[in-house]
């Protein structure tokens, strides 16, 4: 084949088409989802590494048009410069974004890139070869999508230890119980002996633990399956560019009376003839002796829908639905009263004209007082953005958390009739900015109901609870808010209407919903299908795992934004004493020659001050040999996770 035929425009553009497509597909070959239904940041990051192919194919034309044949090493070093904006992204833009597109993209990039530009023979068996991988990569996410690898994992239940301040935890974690659904969100709650939980998809689950805590049973209740119309709307909004699976569940809800029982869930509805849609509240009444997977008389009924009805487009605006900020939350202030959080649905007066939160007339950005006497309703609070947490504390008191844009997240302590003020005052920005382009104070509240208290950087508040547990005696009367950004429970103590003290607990998943359980332990429902029971620990508090958990506050990050104070541990077995790069050791370390072997780190951990004059490390040193030996077991055992602290449960 010809020099002309193997660089024609036709061969090169199809190329880099190809190219890009099996890049951005086989990097996501690890997603638990297909690339259409991840998150929205995951989505940005993955286009960025299809511009970035697309950006290094470009360059080595040019280059060649020059007059420079490109070898190997000049494609690594353009792919080396194409990866910087995907890697700065990563770390400012998305810090959680998964580690393993970050691998495989830029290595996979060069590969294909060399491939398709640099290798001038048989240009048609290039195209194939590209093809090929551009084609698996597809059936791959189609696979994804279709549920082909729901069960890949068997159920597992994990056990690990958390510290904390005022209580050694025990994390007993219950994974792959059910199948992965195409959408997040959904919530938990108490329901006669066990728990109910409803997915962002719809399906209902019964969770009930052994009376031992030692296991878990799950009953599917397919005949009581959310009425969300996911397929009507999917058809609707298909072709355009919105994000389907934030069509959602939001929570459920379920209010016990004798052997009676009335479920009440939150989701979205969309109504095809008139081509808009509103988050509902249906309810469902029964007996718990009919509540199975095989009853035939259950039934939804609407008890409250959001208005206006909106439409996925308008005559001004391209279609677009914003359901990540639904809010949906419910609490029952008494017999006969509930309270439900609505998001505003990203409709916040600058991207969107409509200011939902500030418009009485709808149901958006508020909190809405529903009767379930005679099903009126309401608007209690308005001016919020997401309300995802809302909470009826002992004294009355009603709780709420929302997130903010940029930073800004909030705790709220709601009044009746309060405007807390979205989109009008935040003290988050906008995206990428220094200001939020509504405010003409910024950095300011005033006018409105002032936050409780407010997060910046964002943690992603998804509920709150008040501790009444005497389980936890020491943590009564303190909030915990959980949080979907920051992987954490957050301890706040409330004292002279001030919060006094707040702690941030790793737990490593991101934390849906949170509730007391039967036996006040707490329960937590996760963004990775994961039901969570946290209790005060029984065991030994100086097992090798326990003694690390000092350890890792120094030289364990609490998140991936964080530096921390000391080297990591990770592979210190054998490592070069004074080595890991990034860190000033002192002059004792650095005099030190050789490699860390158990002995060595024996001898340090016993007395560092002695083994090393001068060392900045604070801890005074472990002379029991029994407690050094179990600690350097877990140092030295192959599975340990030193790059976790031992409250972070590992995230498959």
């Amino acid at each position: 084949m010809n020099r002309k035929v193997a660089s024609s425009p036709g061969v090169l553009a199809a190329l880099a088409i190809l190219g890009a497509t099996a890049l951005v597909t086989l990097s996501a070959a690890r997603f638990a989802k297909p690339l259409w239904a991840i998150e929205d940041k995951t989505l940005h990051l993955m286009l960025l590494i299809g511009a970035g192919y697309l950006f290094m194919i470009a360059a080595l034309l040019l280059g060649e048009r020059l007059g420079r044949r490109a070898s190997f090493v000049q494609v690594a070093l353009v792919g080396a410069v194409a990866a910087v904006p995907l890697l700065a992204a990563a770390i400012f833009y998305h810090p959680q974004f998964s580690r393993t597109p970050l691998l495989v993209a830029p290595v996979l990039g060069v590969v294909l890139a060399w491939v398709s530009v640099c290798i001038t023979a048989y240009p048609w068996v290039r195209v194939g070869f590209v093809a090929l991988l551009a084609a698996l990569g597809i059936a791959l996410q189609v696979a994804r999508s279709q549920g082909a690898f729901e069960h890949e994992s068997a159920p597992s239940r994990v056990t690990t230890h958390v510290s904390t301040s005022l209580y050694g935890l025990t994390a007993t974690a219950y994974r792959n119980y059910i199948p992965r659904p195409f959408t997040n969100q959904g919530g938990i709650s108490l329901f006669a002996d066990g728990y109910l939980l409803a997915t962002g998809d719809g399906d209902i689950y019964v969770y009930r633990r052994s009376k031992d805590h030692k296991s878990l049973s799950v009953e599917p209740i397919p005949a009581a399956k959310v009425p969300i119309n996911s397929a009507e709307f999917v058809a609707a909004a298909t072709g355009s560019p919105i994000i389907l699976n934030w069509f959602r569940v939001a929570d459920i809800l379920a209010q016990e009376s004798g052997e009676t029982f009335r479920l009440f869930v939150t989701h979205h509805y969309y109504k095809t003839e008139e081509k808009c849609w509103v988050l509902r509240v249906s309810t469902m009444e029964g007996r718990y002796d009919a509540f199975n997977s095989q009853a035939t008389n259950l039934e939804w009924k609407t008890l409250f829908e959001t208005t206006p009805c909106m439409p996925l487009a308008t005559k001004d605006l391209p279609m677009r639905f914003e359901g990540l900020f639904d809010g949906g939350r419910m609490v029952l202030l008494n017999d006969h009263e509930m309270l439900i959080s609505i998001g505003d649905h990203g409709m916040e007066g600058f991207g969107y004209a409509f200011a939902a939160a500030q418009e009485p007339t709808a149901s958006y950005g508020k909190t809405v007082l529903l009767d379930l006497r005679d099903n009126s309703s309401s608007t209690f609070t308005m001016g919020h953005r997401n309300p995802e947490g809302l909470h009826l504390a002992p004294d009355g008191t009603i709780w709420e958390t929302e997130h903010g844009p940029q930073g800004g997240d909030e705790l709220n302590r709601l009044q009746r009739g309060g405007n807390y003020g979205w989109p009008l005052v935040t003290y988050g920005v906008e995206y990428g900015t220094h200001a939020w382009p509504l405010s003409s104070d910024l950095g300011s509240h005033e006018g409105y109901v002032q936050p409780y208290a407010s997060w910046f950087p964002s943690i992603g508040p998804s509920n709150v609870i008040e501790v009444t547990s005497p389980l936890f005696s020491a943590w009564r009367g303190d909030l915990l808010v959980s949080s979907l950004a920051a992987n954490s429970l957050f301890r706040m103590r409330v004292r002279e209407n001030r919060i006094v003290h707040t702690e941030q607990i790793n737990l490593g998943e991101r934390i849906r919903d949170i509730l007391e359980g039967h036996d006040g332990e707490l329960v937590l429902w996760t963004d990775s299908e994961t039901m969570i029971f946290l209790e005060p620990s029984t065991e030994d508090s100086t097992s090798g795992e326990a003694l690390y958990s000092p350890c890792a506050a120094c030289h364990v990050a609490a998140n991936p934004q964080a530096s921390t104070i000391g080297p990591p541990l990770q592979g210190v077995a054998g490592r070069r004493i004074a080595s890991s790069p990034g860190f000033e050791y002192s002059a004792g370390l650095t005099a030190l020659e050789g490699t860390w072997t158990r002995e060595r780190l024996d001898a340090f951990i016993e007395n560092p001050a002695r083994y090393a004059p001068g060392t900045s490390m604070q801890f005074p040193g472990l002379p029991d040999p029994d407690s050094r030996g179990k600690l350097l077991d877990y140092i030295f055992a192959p599975g340990s996770r030193l790059d976790r602290a031992p409250a972070t449960p590992e995230v498959d």
